[in-house]
């Protein structure tokens, strides 16, 4: 009988003393895995959960607009591109509007992003990726080869991608 008053002691206590809440999910941190995921419409979703609950979230901007990029809504990763450098100069914000620009013709201006953001982060396949495609486009081979081949060397499966400029 001891125990059973005990144990129920223990219960009202425990149920009187608040709880710790759960951690709150991050939807920035969320939309970055779906878009590692290739869940494009998560990661435009979660970012843009993002971007309401902070406005000046640099980081979902740019994960949302190189959803939007590679779900081939290349005006709409164009303006979460710029809206995102409008805060912060990231890498990852000028690969999106490199690819963004790149996709719309705008060439000599993906260059110039994809320039700007390999100087922020040189380890950046993507951005090599981008930058080679971009002086493809503008007739200078030799440089968009070793570009190509550098995006390769940082990323291996950007091989197949690569194929159209490596491949001259």
């Amino acid at each position: 009988m001891r125990e059973d008053q005990d144990a129920g002691a223990l219960e009202d206590r425990t149920a009187a003393e608040p709880r710790a809440a759960a951690p709150a999910v991050d939807p920035r941190r969320l939309a970055a895995e779906r878009l590692k995921a290739g869940d494009l419409i998560g990661a435009v979703a979660q970012a843009s959960r993002a971007v309401v609950e902070d406005p000046k979230d640099a980081q979902a901007f740019a994960v949302r607009a190189l959803a939007h990029e590679l779900a081939g809504e290349h005006t709409k990763a164009l303006v979460d591109a710029e809206a995102a450098l409008a805060v912060a100069p990231l890498a990852a914000a000028y690969d999106a509007r490199a690819a963004a620009l790149s996709s719309l013709g705008r060439h000599a201006e993906a260059l110039a992003d994809a320039t700007r953001s390999i100087a922020l982060d040189p380890k950046d396949a993507f951005a090599f990726a981008t930058r080679a495609r971009a002086l493809h486009s503008l007739g200078r081979s030799r440089e968009a080869h070793a570009d190509a081949s550098r995006a390769v060397d940082l990323d291996g499966e950007l091989v197949d991608d690569m194929q159209c400029v490596l491949g001259d």
